[in-house]
């Protein structure tokens, strides 16, 4: 192989300018091409391009097909388009490929489609399993509080125990259980059923790791084939049979012999307001591209798809994963929107605004922010945070020779902040330097006005 093709010192290279030039073609022919194609032409186009190698053309061209797919929604949005009506003969197709327990929001029905999707003979008993279980939960599954995105229930069983069962909620579309267990056996449901939403999320209700302690068994079954059934298909088919006459003995059974409950409720449940004049006004840093929906989806929010309707969803979280949170509460772990005190108008000061250590997104190609004024409903999921933890901390620790933070002392100054994480309702006004997180998705009429400031930064 010649130095040539080894890409050695005589390929030919361009230069900083000609690079450039180059980059600015390619990202103008699609900025130029994908506006004129048809949806599933476009479709098609996003297809190709995640197929691509990464390169400075594949790059470009997803920012311009993110651009594009941007535009797409908010004349949706502005035109109030909907999904394809939702037939009895579309509703019977879709369920006939989900499992039974499923729940279906019928107005997103119009926009499933039915996959091609692997089956196995363990599919059955555990449908059966957790269609079984879920008709001895207190509540239906659409009828519990997600929280993001996950809810926990348990149900007695005489002489099996309790059994845990976790269930999920993808953005008010499909209501499931996503995993059930007891003392000795654990299923765990993350393979695809059939059944695809748009081109946003296959639904994945079908088991895809089985535990069976007494049988010493662990099965795993993906989706693309590639598990136990792949590494030895003669052990994978013993221990799939073992396993589904342990399941139907052992787990099927006493919960069919269990008594259903006399009626579920298939309301959520009632929540607390929000407590007005604890902490406020209260104000966030919102995606410009959230903020253009919001204020169409304030004339009407049926204007966009089931799964879009939310305002704005939480992100950043207040202790990041690879610190330990030590025995503070979980949620310290969970993705937030923050928040902070003030009013919003045009005369804010906007260079110099903060929410604890957060900057507003001036930068993004596609993420920019404004300020949105933030009026929650409801106290659920919302904490107050006193951000003088975190300066504390930060004065007490550098010291002349010391003006950088180990990864230990920045584990420390999380964990400072996240002893003051406190529910809203409980308060007590306080802290000195407070900080909202809502560990939730806001509704378009949580939120107030919304203010895009001028483009100020001309770095």
């Amino acid at each position: 192989m010649s130095e040539k093709d080894q890409g050695g010192p005589h390929e030919e290279s361009e230069s900083g300018v000609e690079y450039l030039k180059r980059v600015g073609e390619v990202y103008a022919y699609y900025r130029d091409f994908l506006p004129g194609l048809s949806d599933q032409a476009f479709q098609y186009q996003k297809e190709i391009n995640a197929g691509r190698e990464i390169s400075v053309e594949s790059f470009l061209a997803d920012f311009a097909l993110g651009a594009e797919q941007r535009r797409r929604n908010v004349t949706r949005w502005r035109v109030g388009e909907k999904l394809p009506a939702t037939t009895d003969e579309r509703l019977a197709a879709i369920k006939s490929v989900l499992p039974r327990f499923v729940v279906v929001n019928k107005e997103a029905v119009g926009g499933m489609r039915v996959e091609p999707a692997r089956r196995y003979k363990i599919d059955m008993v555990v449908e059966d399993i957790m269609s079984e279980a879920a008709q001895r939960l207190p509540r239906t599954l659409d009828a519990y509080k997600y929280h993001q995105g996950y809810a926990k229930d348990s149900v007695k069983i005489p002489g099996l125990g309790k059994v845990e069962v976790i269930l999920h909620q993808t953005n008010e579309v499909l209501y499931t259980i996503s995993e059930i267990y007891g003392k000795n056996f654990r299923v765990w449901n993350c393979r695809d059923s059939g059944v695809k939403y748009l081109d946003r999320y296959n639904e994945i209700s079908r088991p895809s790791s089985i535990e069976i302690e007494p049988l010493n068994v662990k099965l795993g079954i993906y989706s693309d084939g590639s598990g136990d059934e792949q590494k030895d298909a003669k052990k994978f088919r013993e221990d799939q049979d073992k396993s589904i006459v342990w399941l139907v003995d052992n787990v099927l059974n006493p919960i069919k012999k269990t008594l259903l409950k006399e009626k579920q409720i298939d309301l959520p449940p009632m929540e607390e307001p929000f407590p007005e004049g604890k902490v406020g006004p209260l104000f966030a840093f919102v995606k410009e591209e959230d903020i253009e929906k919001i204020e169409i989806l304030k004339h009407g929010v049926s204007r966009a798809y089931p799964d879009e309707r939310t305002a704005v969803g939480p992100s950043k979280r207040l202790i990041p994963l690879n610190y330990n949170r030590g025995n503070l509460p979980e949620e310290v772990h969970d993705g937030f929107i923050w928040c902070g005190i003030g009013k919003v108008d045009k005369r804010m000061d906007t260079k110099n605004l903060r929410i604890a250590h957060n900057e507003r997104d001036t930068w993004g190609m596609f993420n920019k922010e404004g300020i949105a004024e933030i009026k929650p409903l409801t106290a659920t999921d919302i904490y107050v945070v006193d951000w003088q933890a975190w300066d504390d901390y930060r004065s007490k620790t550098f010291k002349p020779g010391h003006d950088t933070l180990t990864d230990n002392e920045v584990g420390e100054m999380y964990r400072a902040v996240g002893k003051t994480f406190v529910p809203i309702s409980r308060y007590n006004g306080r802290y000195k330097k407070p900080v909202v997180l809502i560990g939730r998705d806001l509704e378009v009429n949580e939120i107030g006005i919304t203010f895009i400031p001028p483009k100020d930064r001309t770095r």
